[in-house]
């Protein structure tokens, strides 16, 4: 148990996971509020489609709030994959 590499990420994925998470914070906070009045309106239709007007006055902030956790994990994911493809390009050009 008292090994560096007991558990956890290793290598260059483990070096920057703190700070791919950090970035996805920082990118949602900057990107999410430009996306939002973009799909406003077909969410919107959506929702009255769906439900009531009432229902649907009260869902629209839910969705709102689901957008932001979903832009934090398309950045984060995107992040990751990239970490991850820099990775493998590094180990193929050491071997």
């Amino acid at each position: 148990m008292s090994s560096p590499h007991y558990g956890g990420r290793q290598g260059l994925a483990g070096a920057f996971h703190s700070l791919a998470a950090l970035a996805a914070i920082v990118g949602t906070v900057f990107f999410a509020p430009h996306l939002w009045p973009l799909i406003e309106p077909k969410v919107w239709v959506w929702l009255t489609n769906a439900y009531s007007r009432e229902v649907s006055t009260w869902l629209l902030p839910g969705c709102q709030i689901a957008m932001w956790a979903l832009t934090f994990l398309v950045l984060r994911l995107g992040l990751s994959a990239a970490l991850m493809a820099l990775t493998v390009l590094i180990t193929r050009r050491m071997l």
